[in-house]
């Protein structure tokens, strides 16, 4: 997380350093769940959605209280390749990985293998869902973002 939001991503020893020293001060400031919060509301999930929930309610058009499983595990899937693993430009690749992601579930207990299987019979289902746009301005409205 330290290196996704405060430093650039040159190869080098110094920027390393920093990255290590940056991550250990956030460690010292910040629980583990806030780390995590901070991540999964930061992060790029593709299509101009940043952050979980923003991904959720594009991607399925919810609220991420009312994500099933199989949606939660895609979106879970989206931050390791966010512009050509997510479920709109390349659902095959989207599906695989989700399909991995609710095996570990299964593996560390977090769901039961029946759940894991019919979440993984499940469709590959996201559409994009965007507000309409009122006004034309994609200079500007790149500016702010």
């Amino acid at each position: 997380m330290a290196r996704q939001f405060f430093l650039s991503s040159e190869y080098s020893y110094q920027r390393k350093l920093a990255e290590m020293l940056l991550a250990r001060k956030m460690e010292q400031a910040l629980s583990k769940d806030e780390i995590l919060a901070l991540y999964l509301n930061k992060s790029f999930f593709g299509n101009r959605a940043y952050g979980v929930a923003a991904a959720a309610e594009y991607y399925y058009g919810k609220k991420l209280g009312e994500l099933s499983l199989d949606e939660m595990a895609s979106l879970a899937g989206i931050p390791k390749f966010p512009s050509s693993g997510n479920p709109i430009s390349n659902p095959e690749r989207a599906r695989i990985r989700r399909d991995y992601i609710l095996d570990r579930m299964a593996e560390l207990g977090f769901v039961s293998a029946a759940e894991a299987v019919a979440a993984k019979a499940v469709p590959m289902h996201a559409t994009p869902h965007e507000p309409p746009v009122e006004v034309s301005a994609p200079y500007v409205a790149e500016m702010v973002r």
